[in-house]
């Protein structure tokens, strides 16, 4: 675990400097992880998805669409899993925003095709403001038909505030 967190640090450090460096101002913010729905709940083996995933994260808003962040979180498969993203949502609607999210996370090793150690995760961004300070954010990403034995997608929803500095 210790040195899965050290290997996401040094990926989100190494993605978010130098874009960091020249965007102005840049916006931190704190994401706290909640729920997640899976459309097949249960795999053809018999096992039931963690619809409870806890974590914590810490990203940064480089602009008014670009969002990179890094954290900690229980997944679906009762695992720790740690990762860095980078979020592009361009499509605003008043309070709502759409977009996609890729980066790489732990955790997954034995359950997706590529999980051997930095998992590539990616998928569709939905958003909604609360306030200026907060806001409601779901990701919809794929499940393996490796793990399923069919296709799907998972939900996760998590909520964004704003660190004022």
């Amino acid at each position: 675990m210790k040195s899965s967190l050290i290997r996401a640090a040094i990926v989100a450090a190494a993605l978010s400097s130098p874009v960091a460096a020249i965007a102005s101002p840049v916006k931190p913010y704190v994401e706290i992880m909640g729920p997640s729905y899976h459309t097949i709940r249960t795999t053809s083996t018999g096992f039931t998805y963690n619809n409870a995933n806890p974590g914590i994260g810490l990203g940064v808003d480089l602009d008014n669409n670009v969002s990179v962040g890094v954290g900690v979180y229980r997944n679906s498969f009762y695992k720790t899993t740690a990762y860095v993203e980078a979020e592009w949502v361009p499509l605003h609607l008043g309070r709502f925003g759409l977009g996609a999210g890729a980066g790489l996370a732990t955790g997954y090793e034995g359950y997706v095709p590529l999980g051997r150690y930095l998992t590539p995760v990616a998928g569709l961004i939905m958003t909604a403001d609360i306030n200026q300070s907060a806001r409601l954010k779901m990701r919809v990403l794929p499940m393996s038909g490796m793990v399923t034995g069919k296709g799907g997608v998972g939900a996760v929803f998590n909520l964004s505030l704003d660190i004022f500095i």
